[in-house]
């Protein structure tokens, strides 16, 4: 199975085509022979084929099409972190560095790719209002789509001079609206700073505040 992709928790999409791959075990029955082991994680190995794990929470009564529709989008998006920690990335960039950089180049390459060999190998409601979805890949037309050290090479120049231009940018001292919230955080109703979110994982969730219901 051929299946376009984009990653909905962080709206990134790959850039490029992978060659068609077929593991010598069906993917169910590798699943079935792993099950615990593939669950305990997001991301794991077996069989020649790598496993991602969505897990969801979604009100009962938007339906299960919502909610597997919103685990599957996050098996989707922990294909791309993997694809971002599994990468060649250039010496000396730095854990804080890469997610920048590989933000920096889903955005320069966003048109979605065909992965071959794509399979949903689970779908399950947990418990109520939670849904589960385990998507399959052929570890090496996922593998086929790390980009070379030089894409990741020019990614992590470009973070570098966006910080560098963000700190020159920064006044010396925060203005006197922004007392009590110098940190970053944005300020919640009540007065109590709050944490700024983006990216944020939740009951085992991870989600994007800017993402409308119908993104998932």
């Amino acid at each position: 199975m051929a299946t376009r992709f984009r990653t909905a928790a962080a709206l990134l999409a790959a850039a490029a085509l992978v060659p068609s791959g077929q593991a010598a075990v069906p993917a169910g029955e590798v699943f079935a022979r792993n099950r615990d082991a593939v669950l305990a994680e997001d991301a794991r190995s077996f069989d020649g084929l790598v496993f991602f794990v969505g897990r969801a929470v979604s009100d009962e009564s938007r339906g299960a099409a919502v909610g597997f529709g919103k685990a599957r989008a996050l098996a989707w998006a922990r294909f791309d972190r993997w694809l971002c920690d599994t990468s060649s990335w250039p010496e000396g960039t730095t854990e804080a560095e890469r997610p920048r950089a590989w933000t920096l180049f889903r955005d320069a390459n966003p048109a979605p790719v065909t992965v071959s060999g794509a399979e949903v190998v689970r779908e399950e409601r947990t418990e109520v209002g939670r849904w589960l979805v385990v998507l399959a890949l052929p570890e090496e037309s996922a593998a086929a789509l790390r980009p070379s050290e030089d894409r990741l090479r020019e990614a992590v120049a470009a973070a570098r001079a966006r910080a560098a231009a963000a700190a020159e940018a920064e006044p010396s001292e925060p203005p006197p609206s922004a007392a009590g919230t110098a940190s970053g955080a944005e300020e919640a109703p009540d007065g109590e700073p709050a944490e700024p979110r983006g990216l944020w994982r939740e009951d085992g969730v991870t989600a994007n505040e800017t993402m409308a219901d119908g993104q998932f």
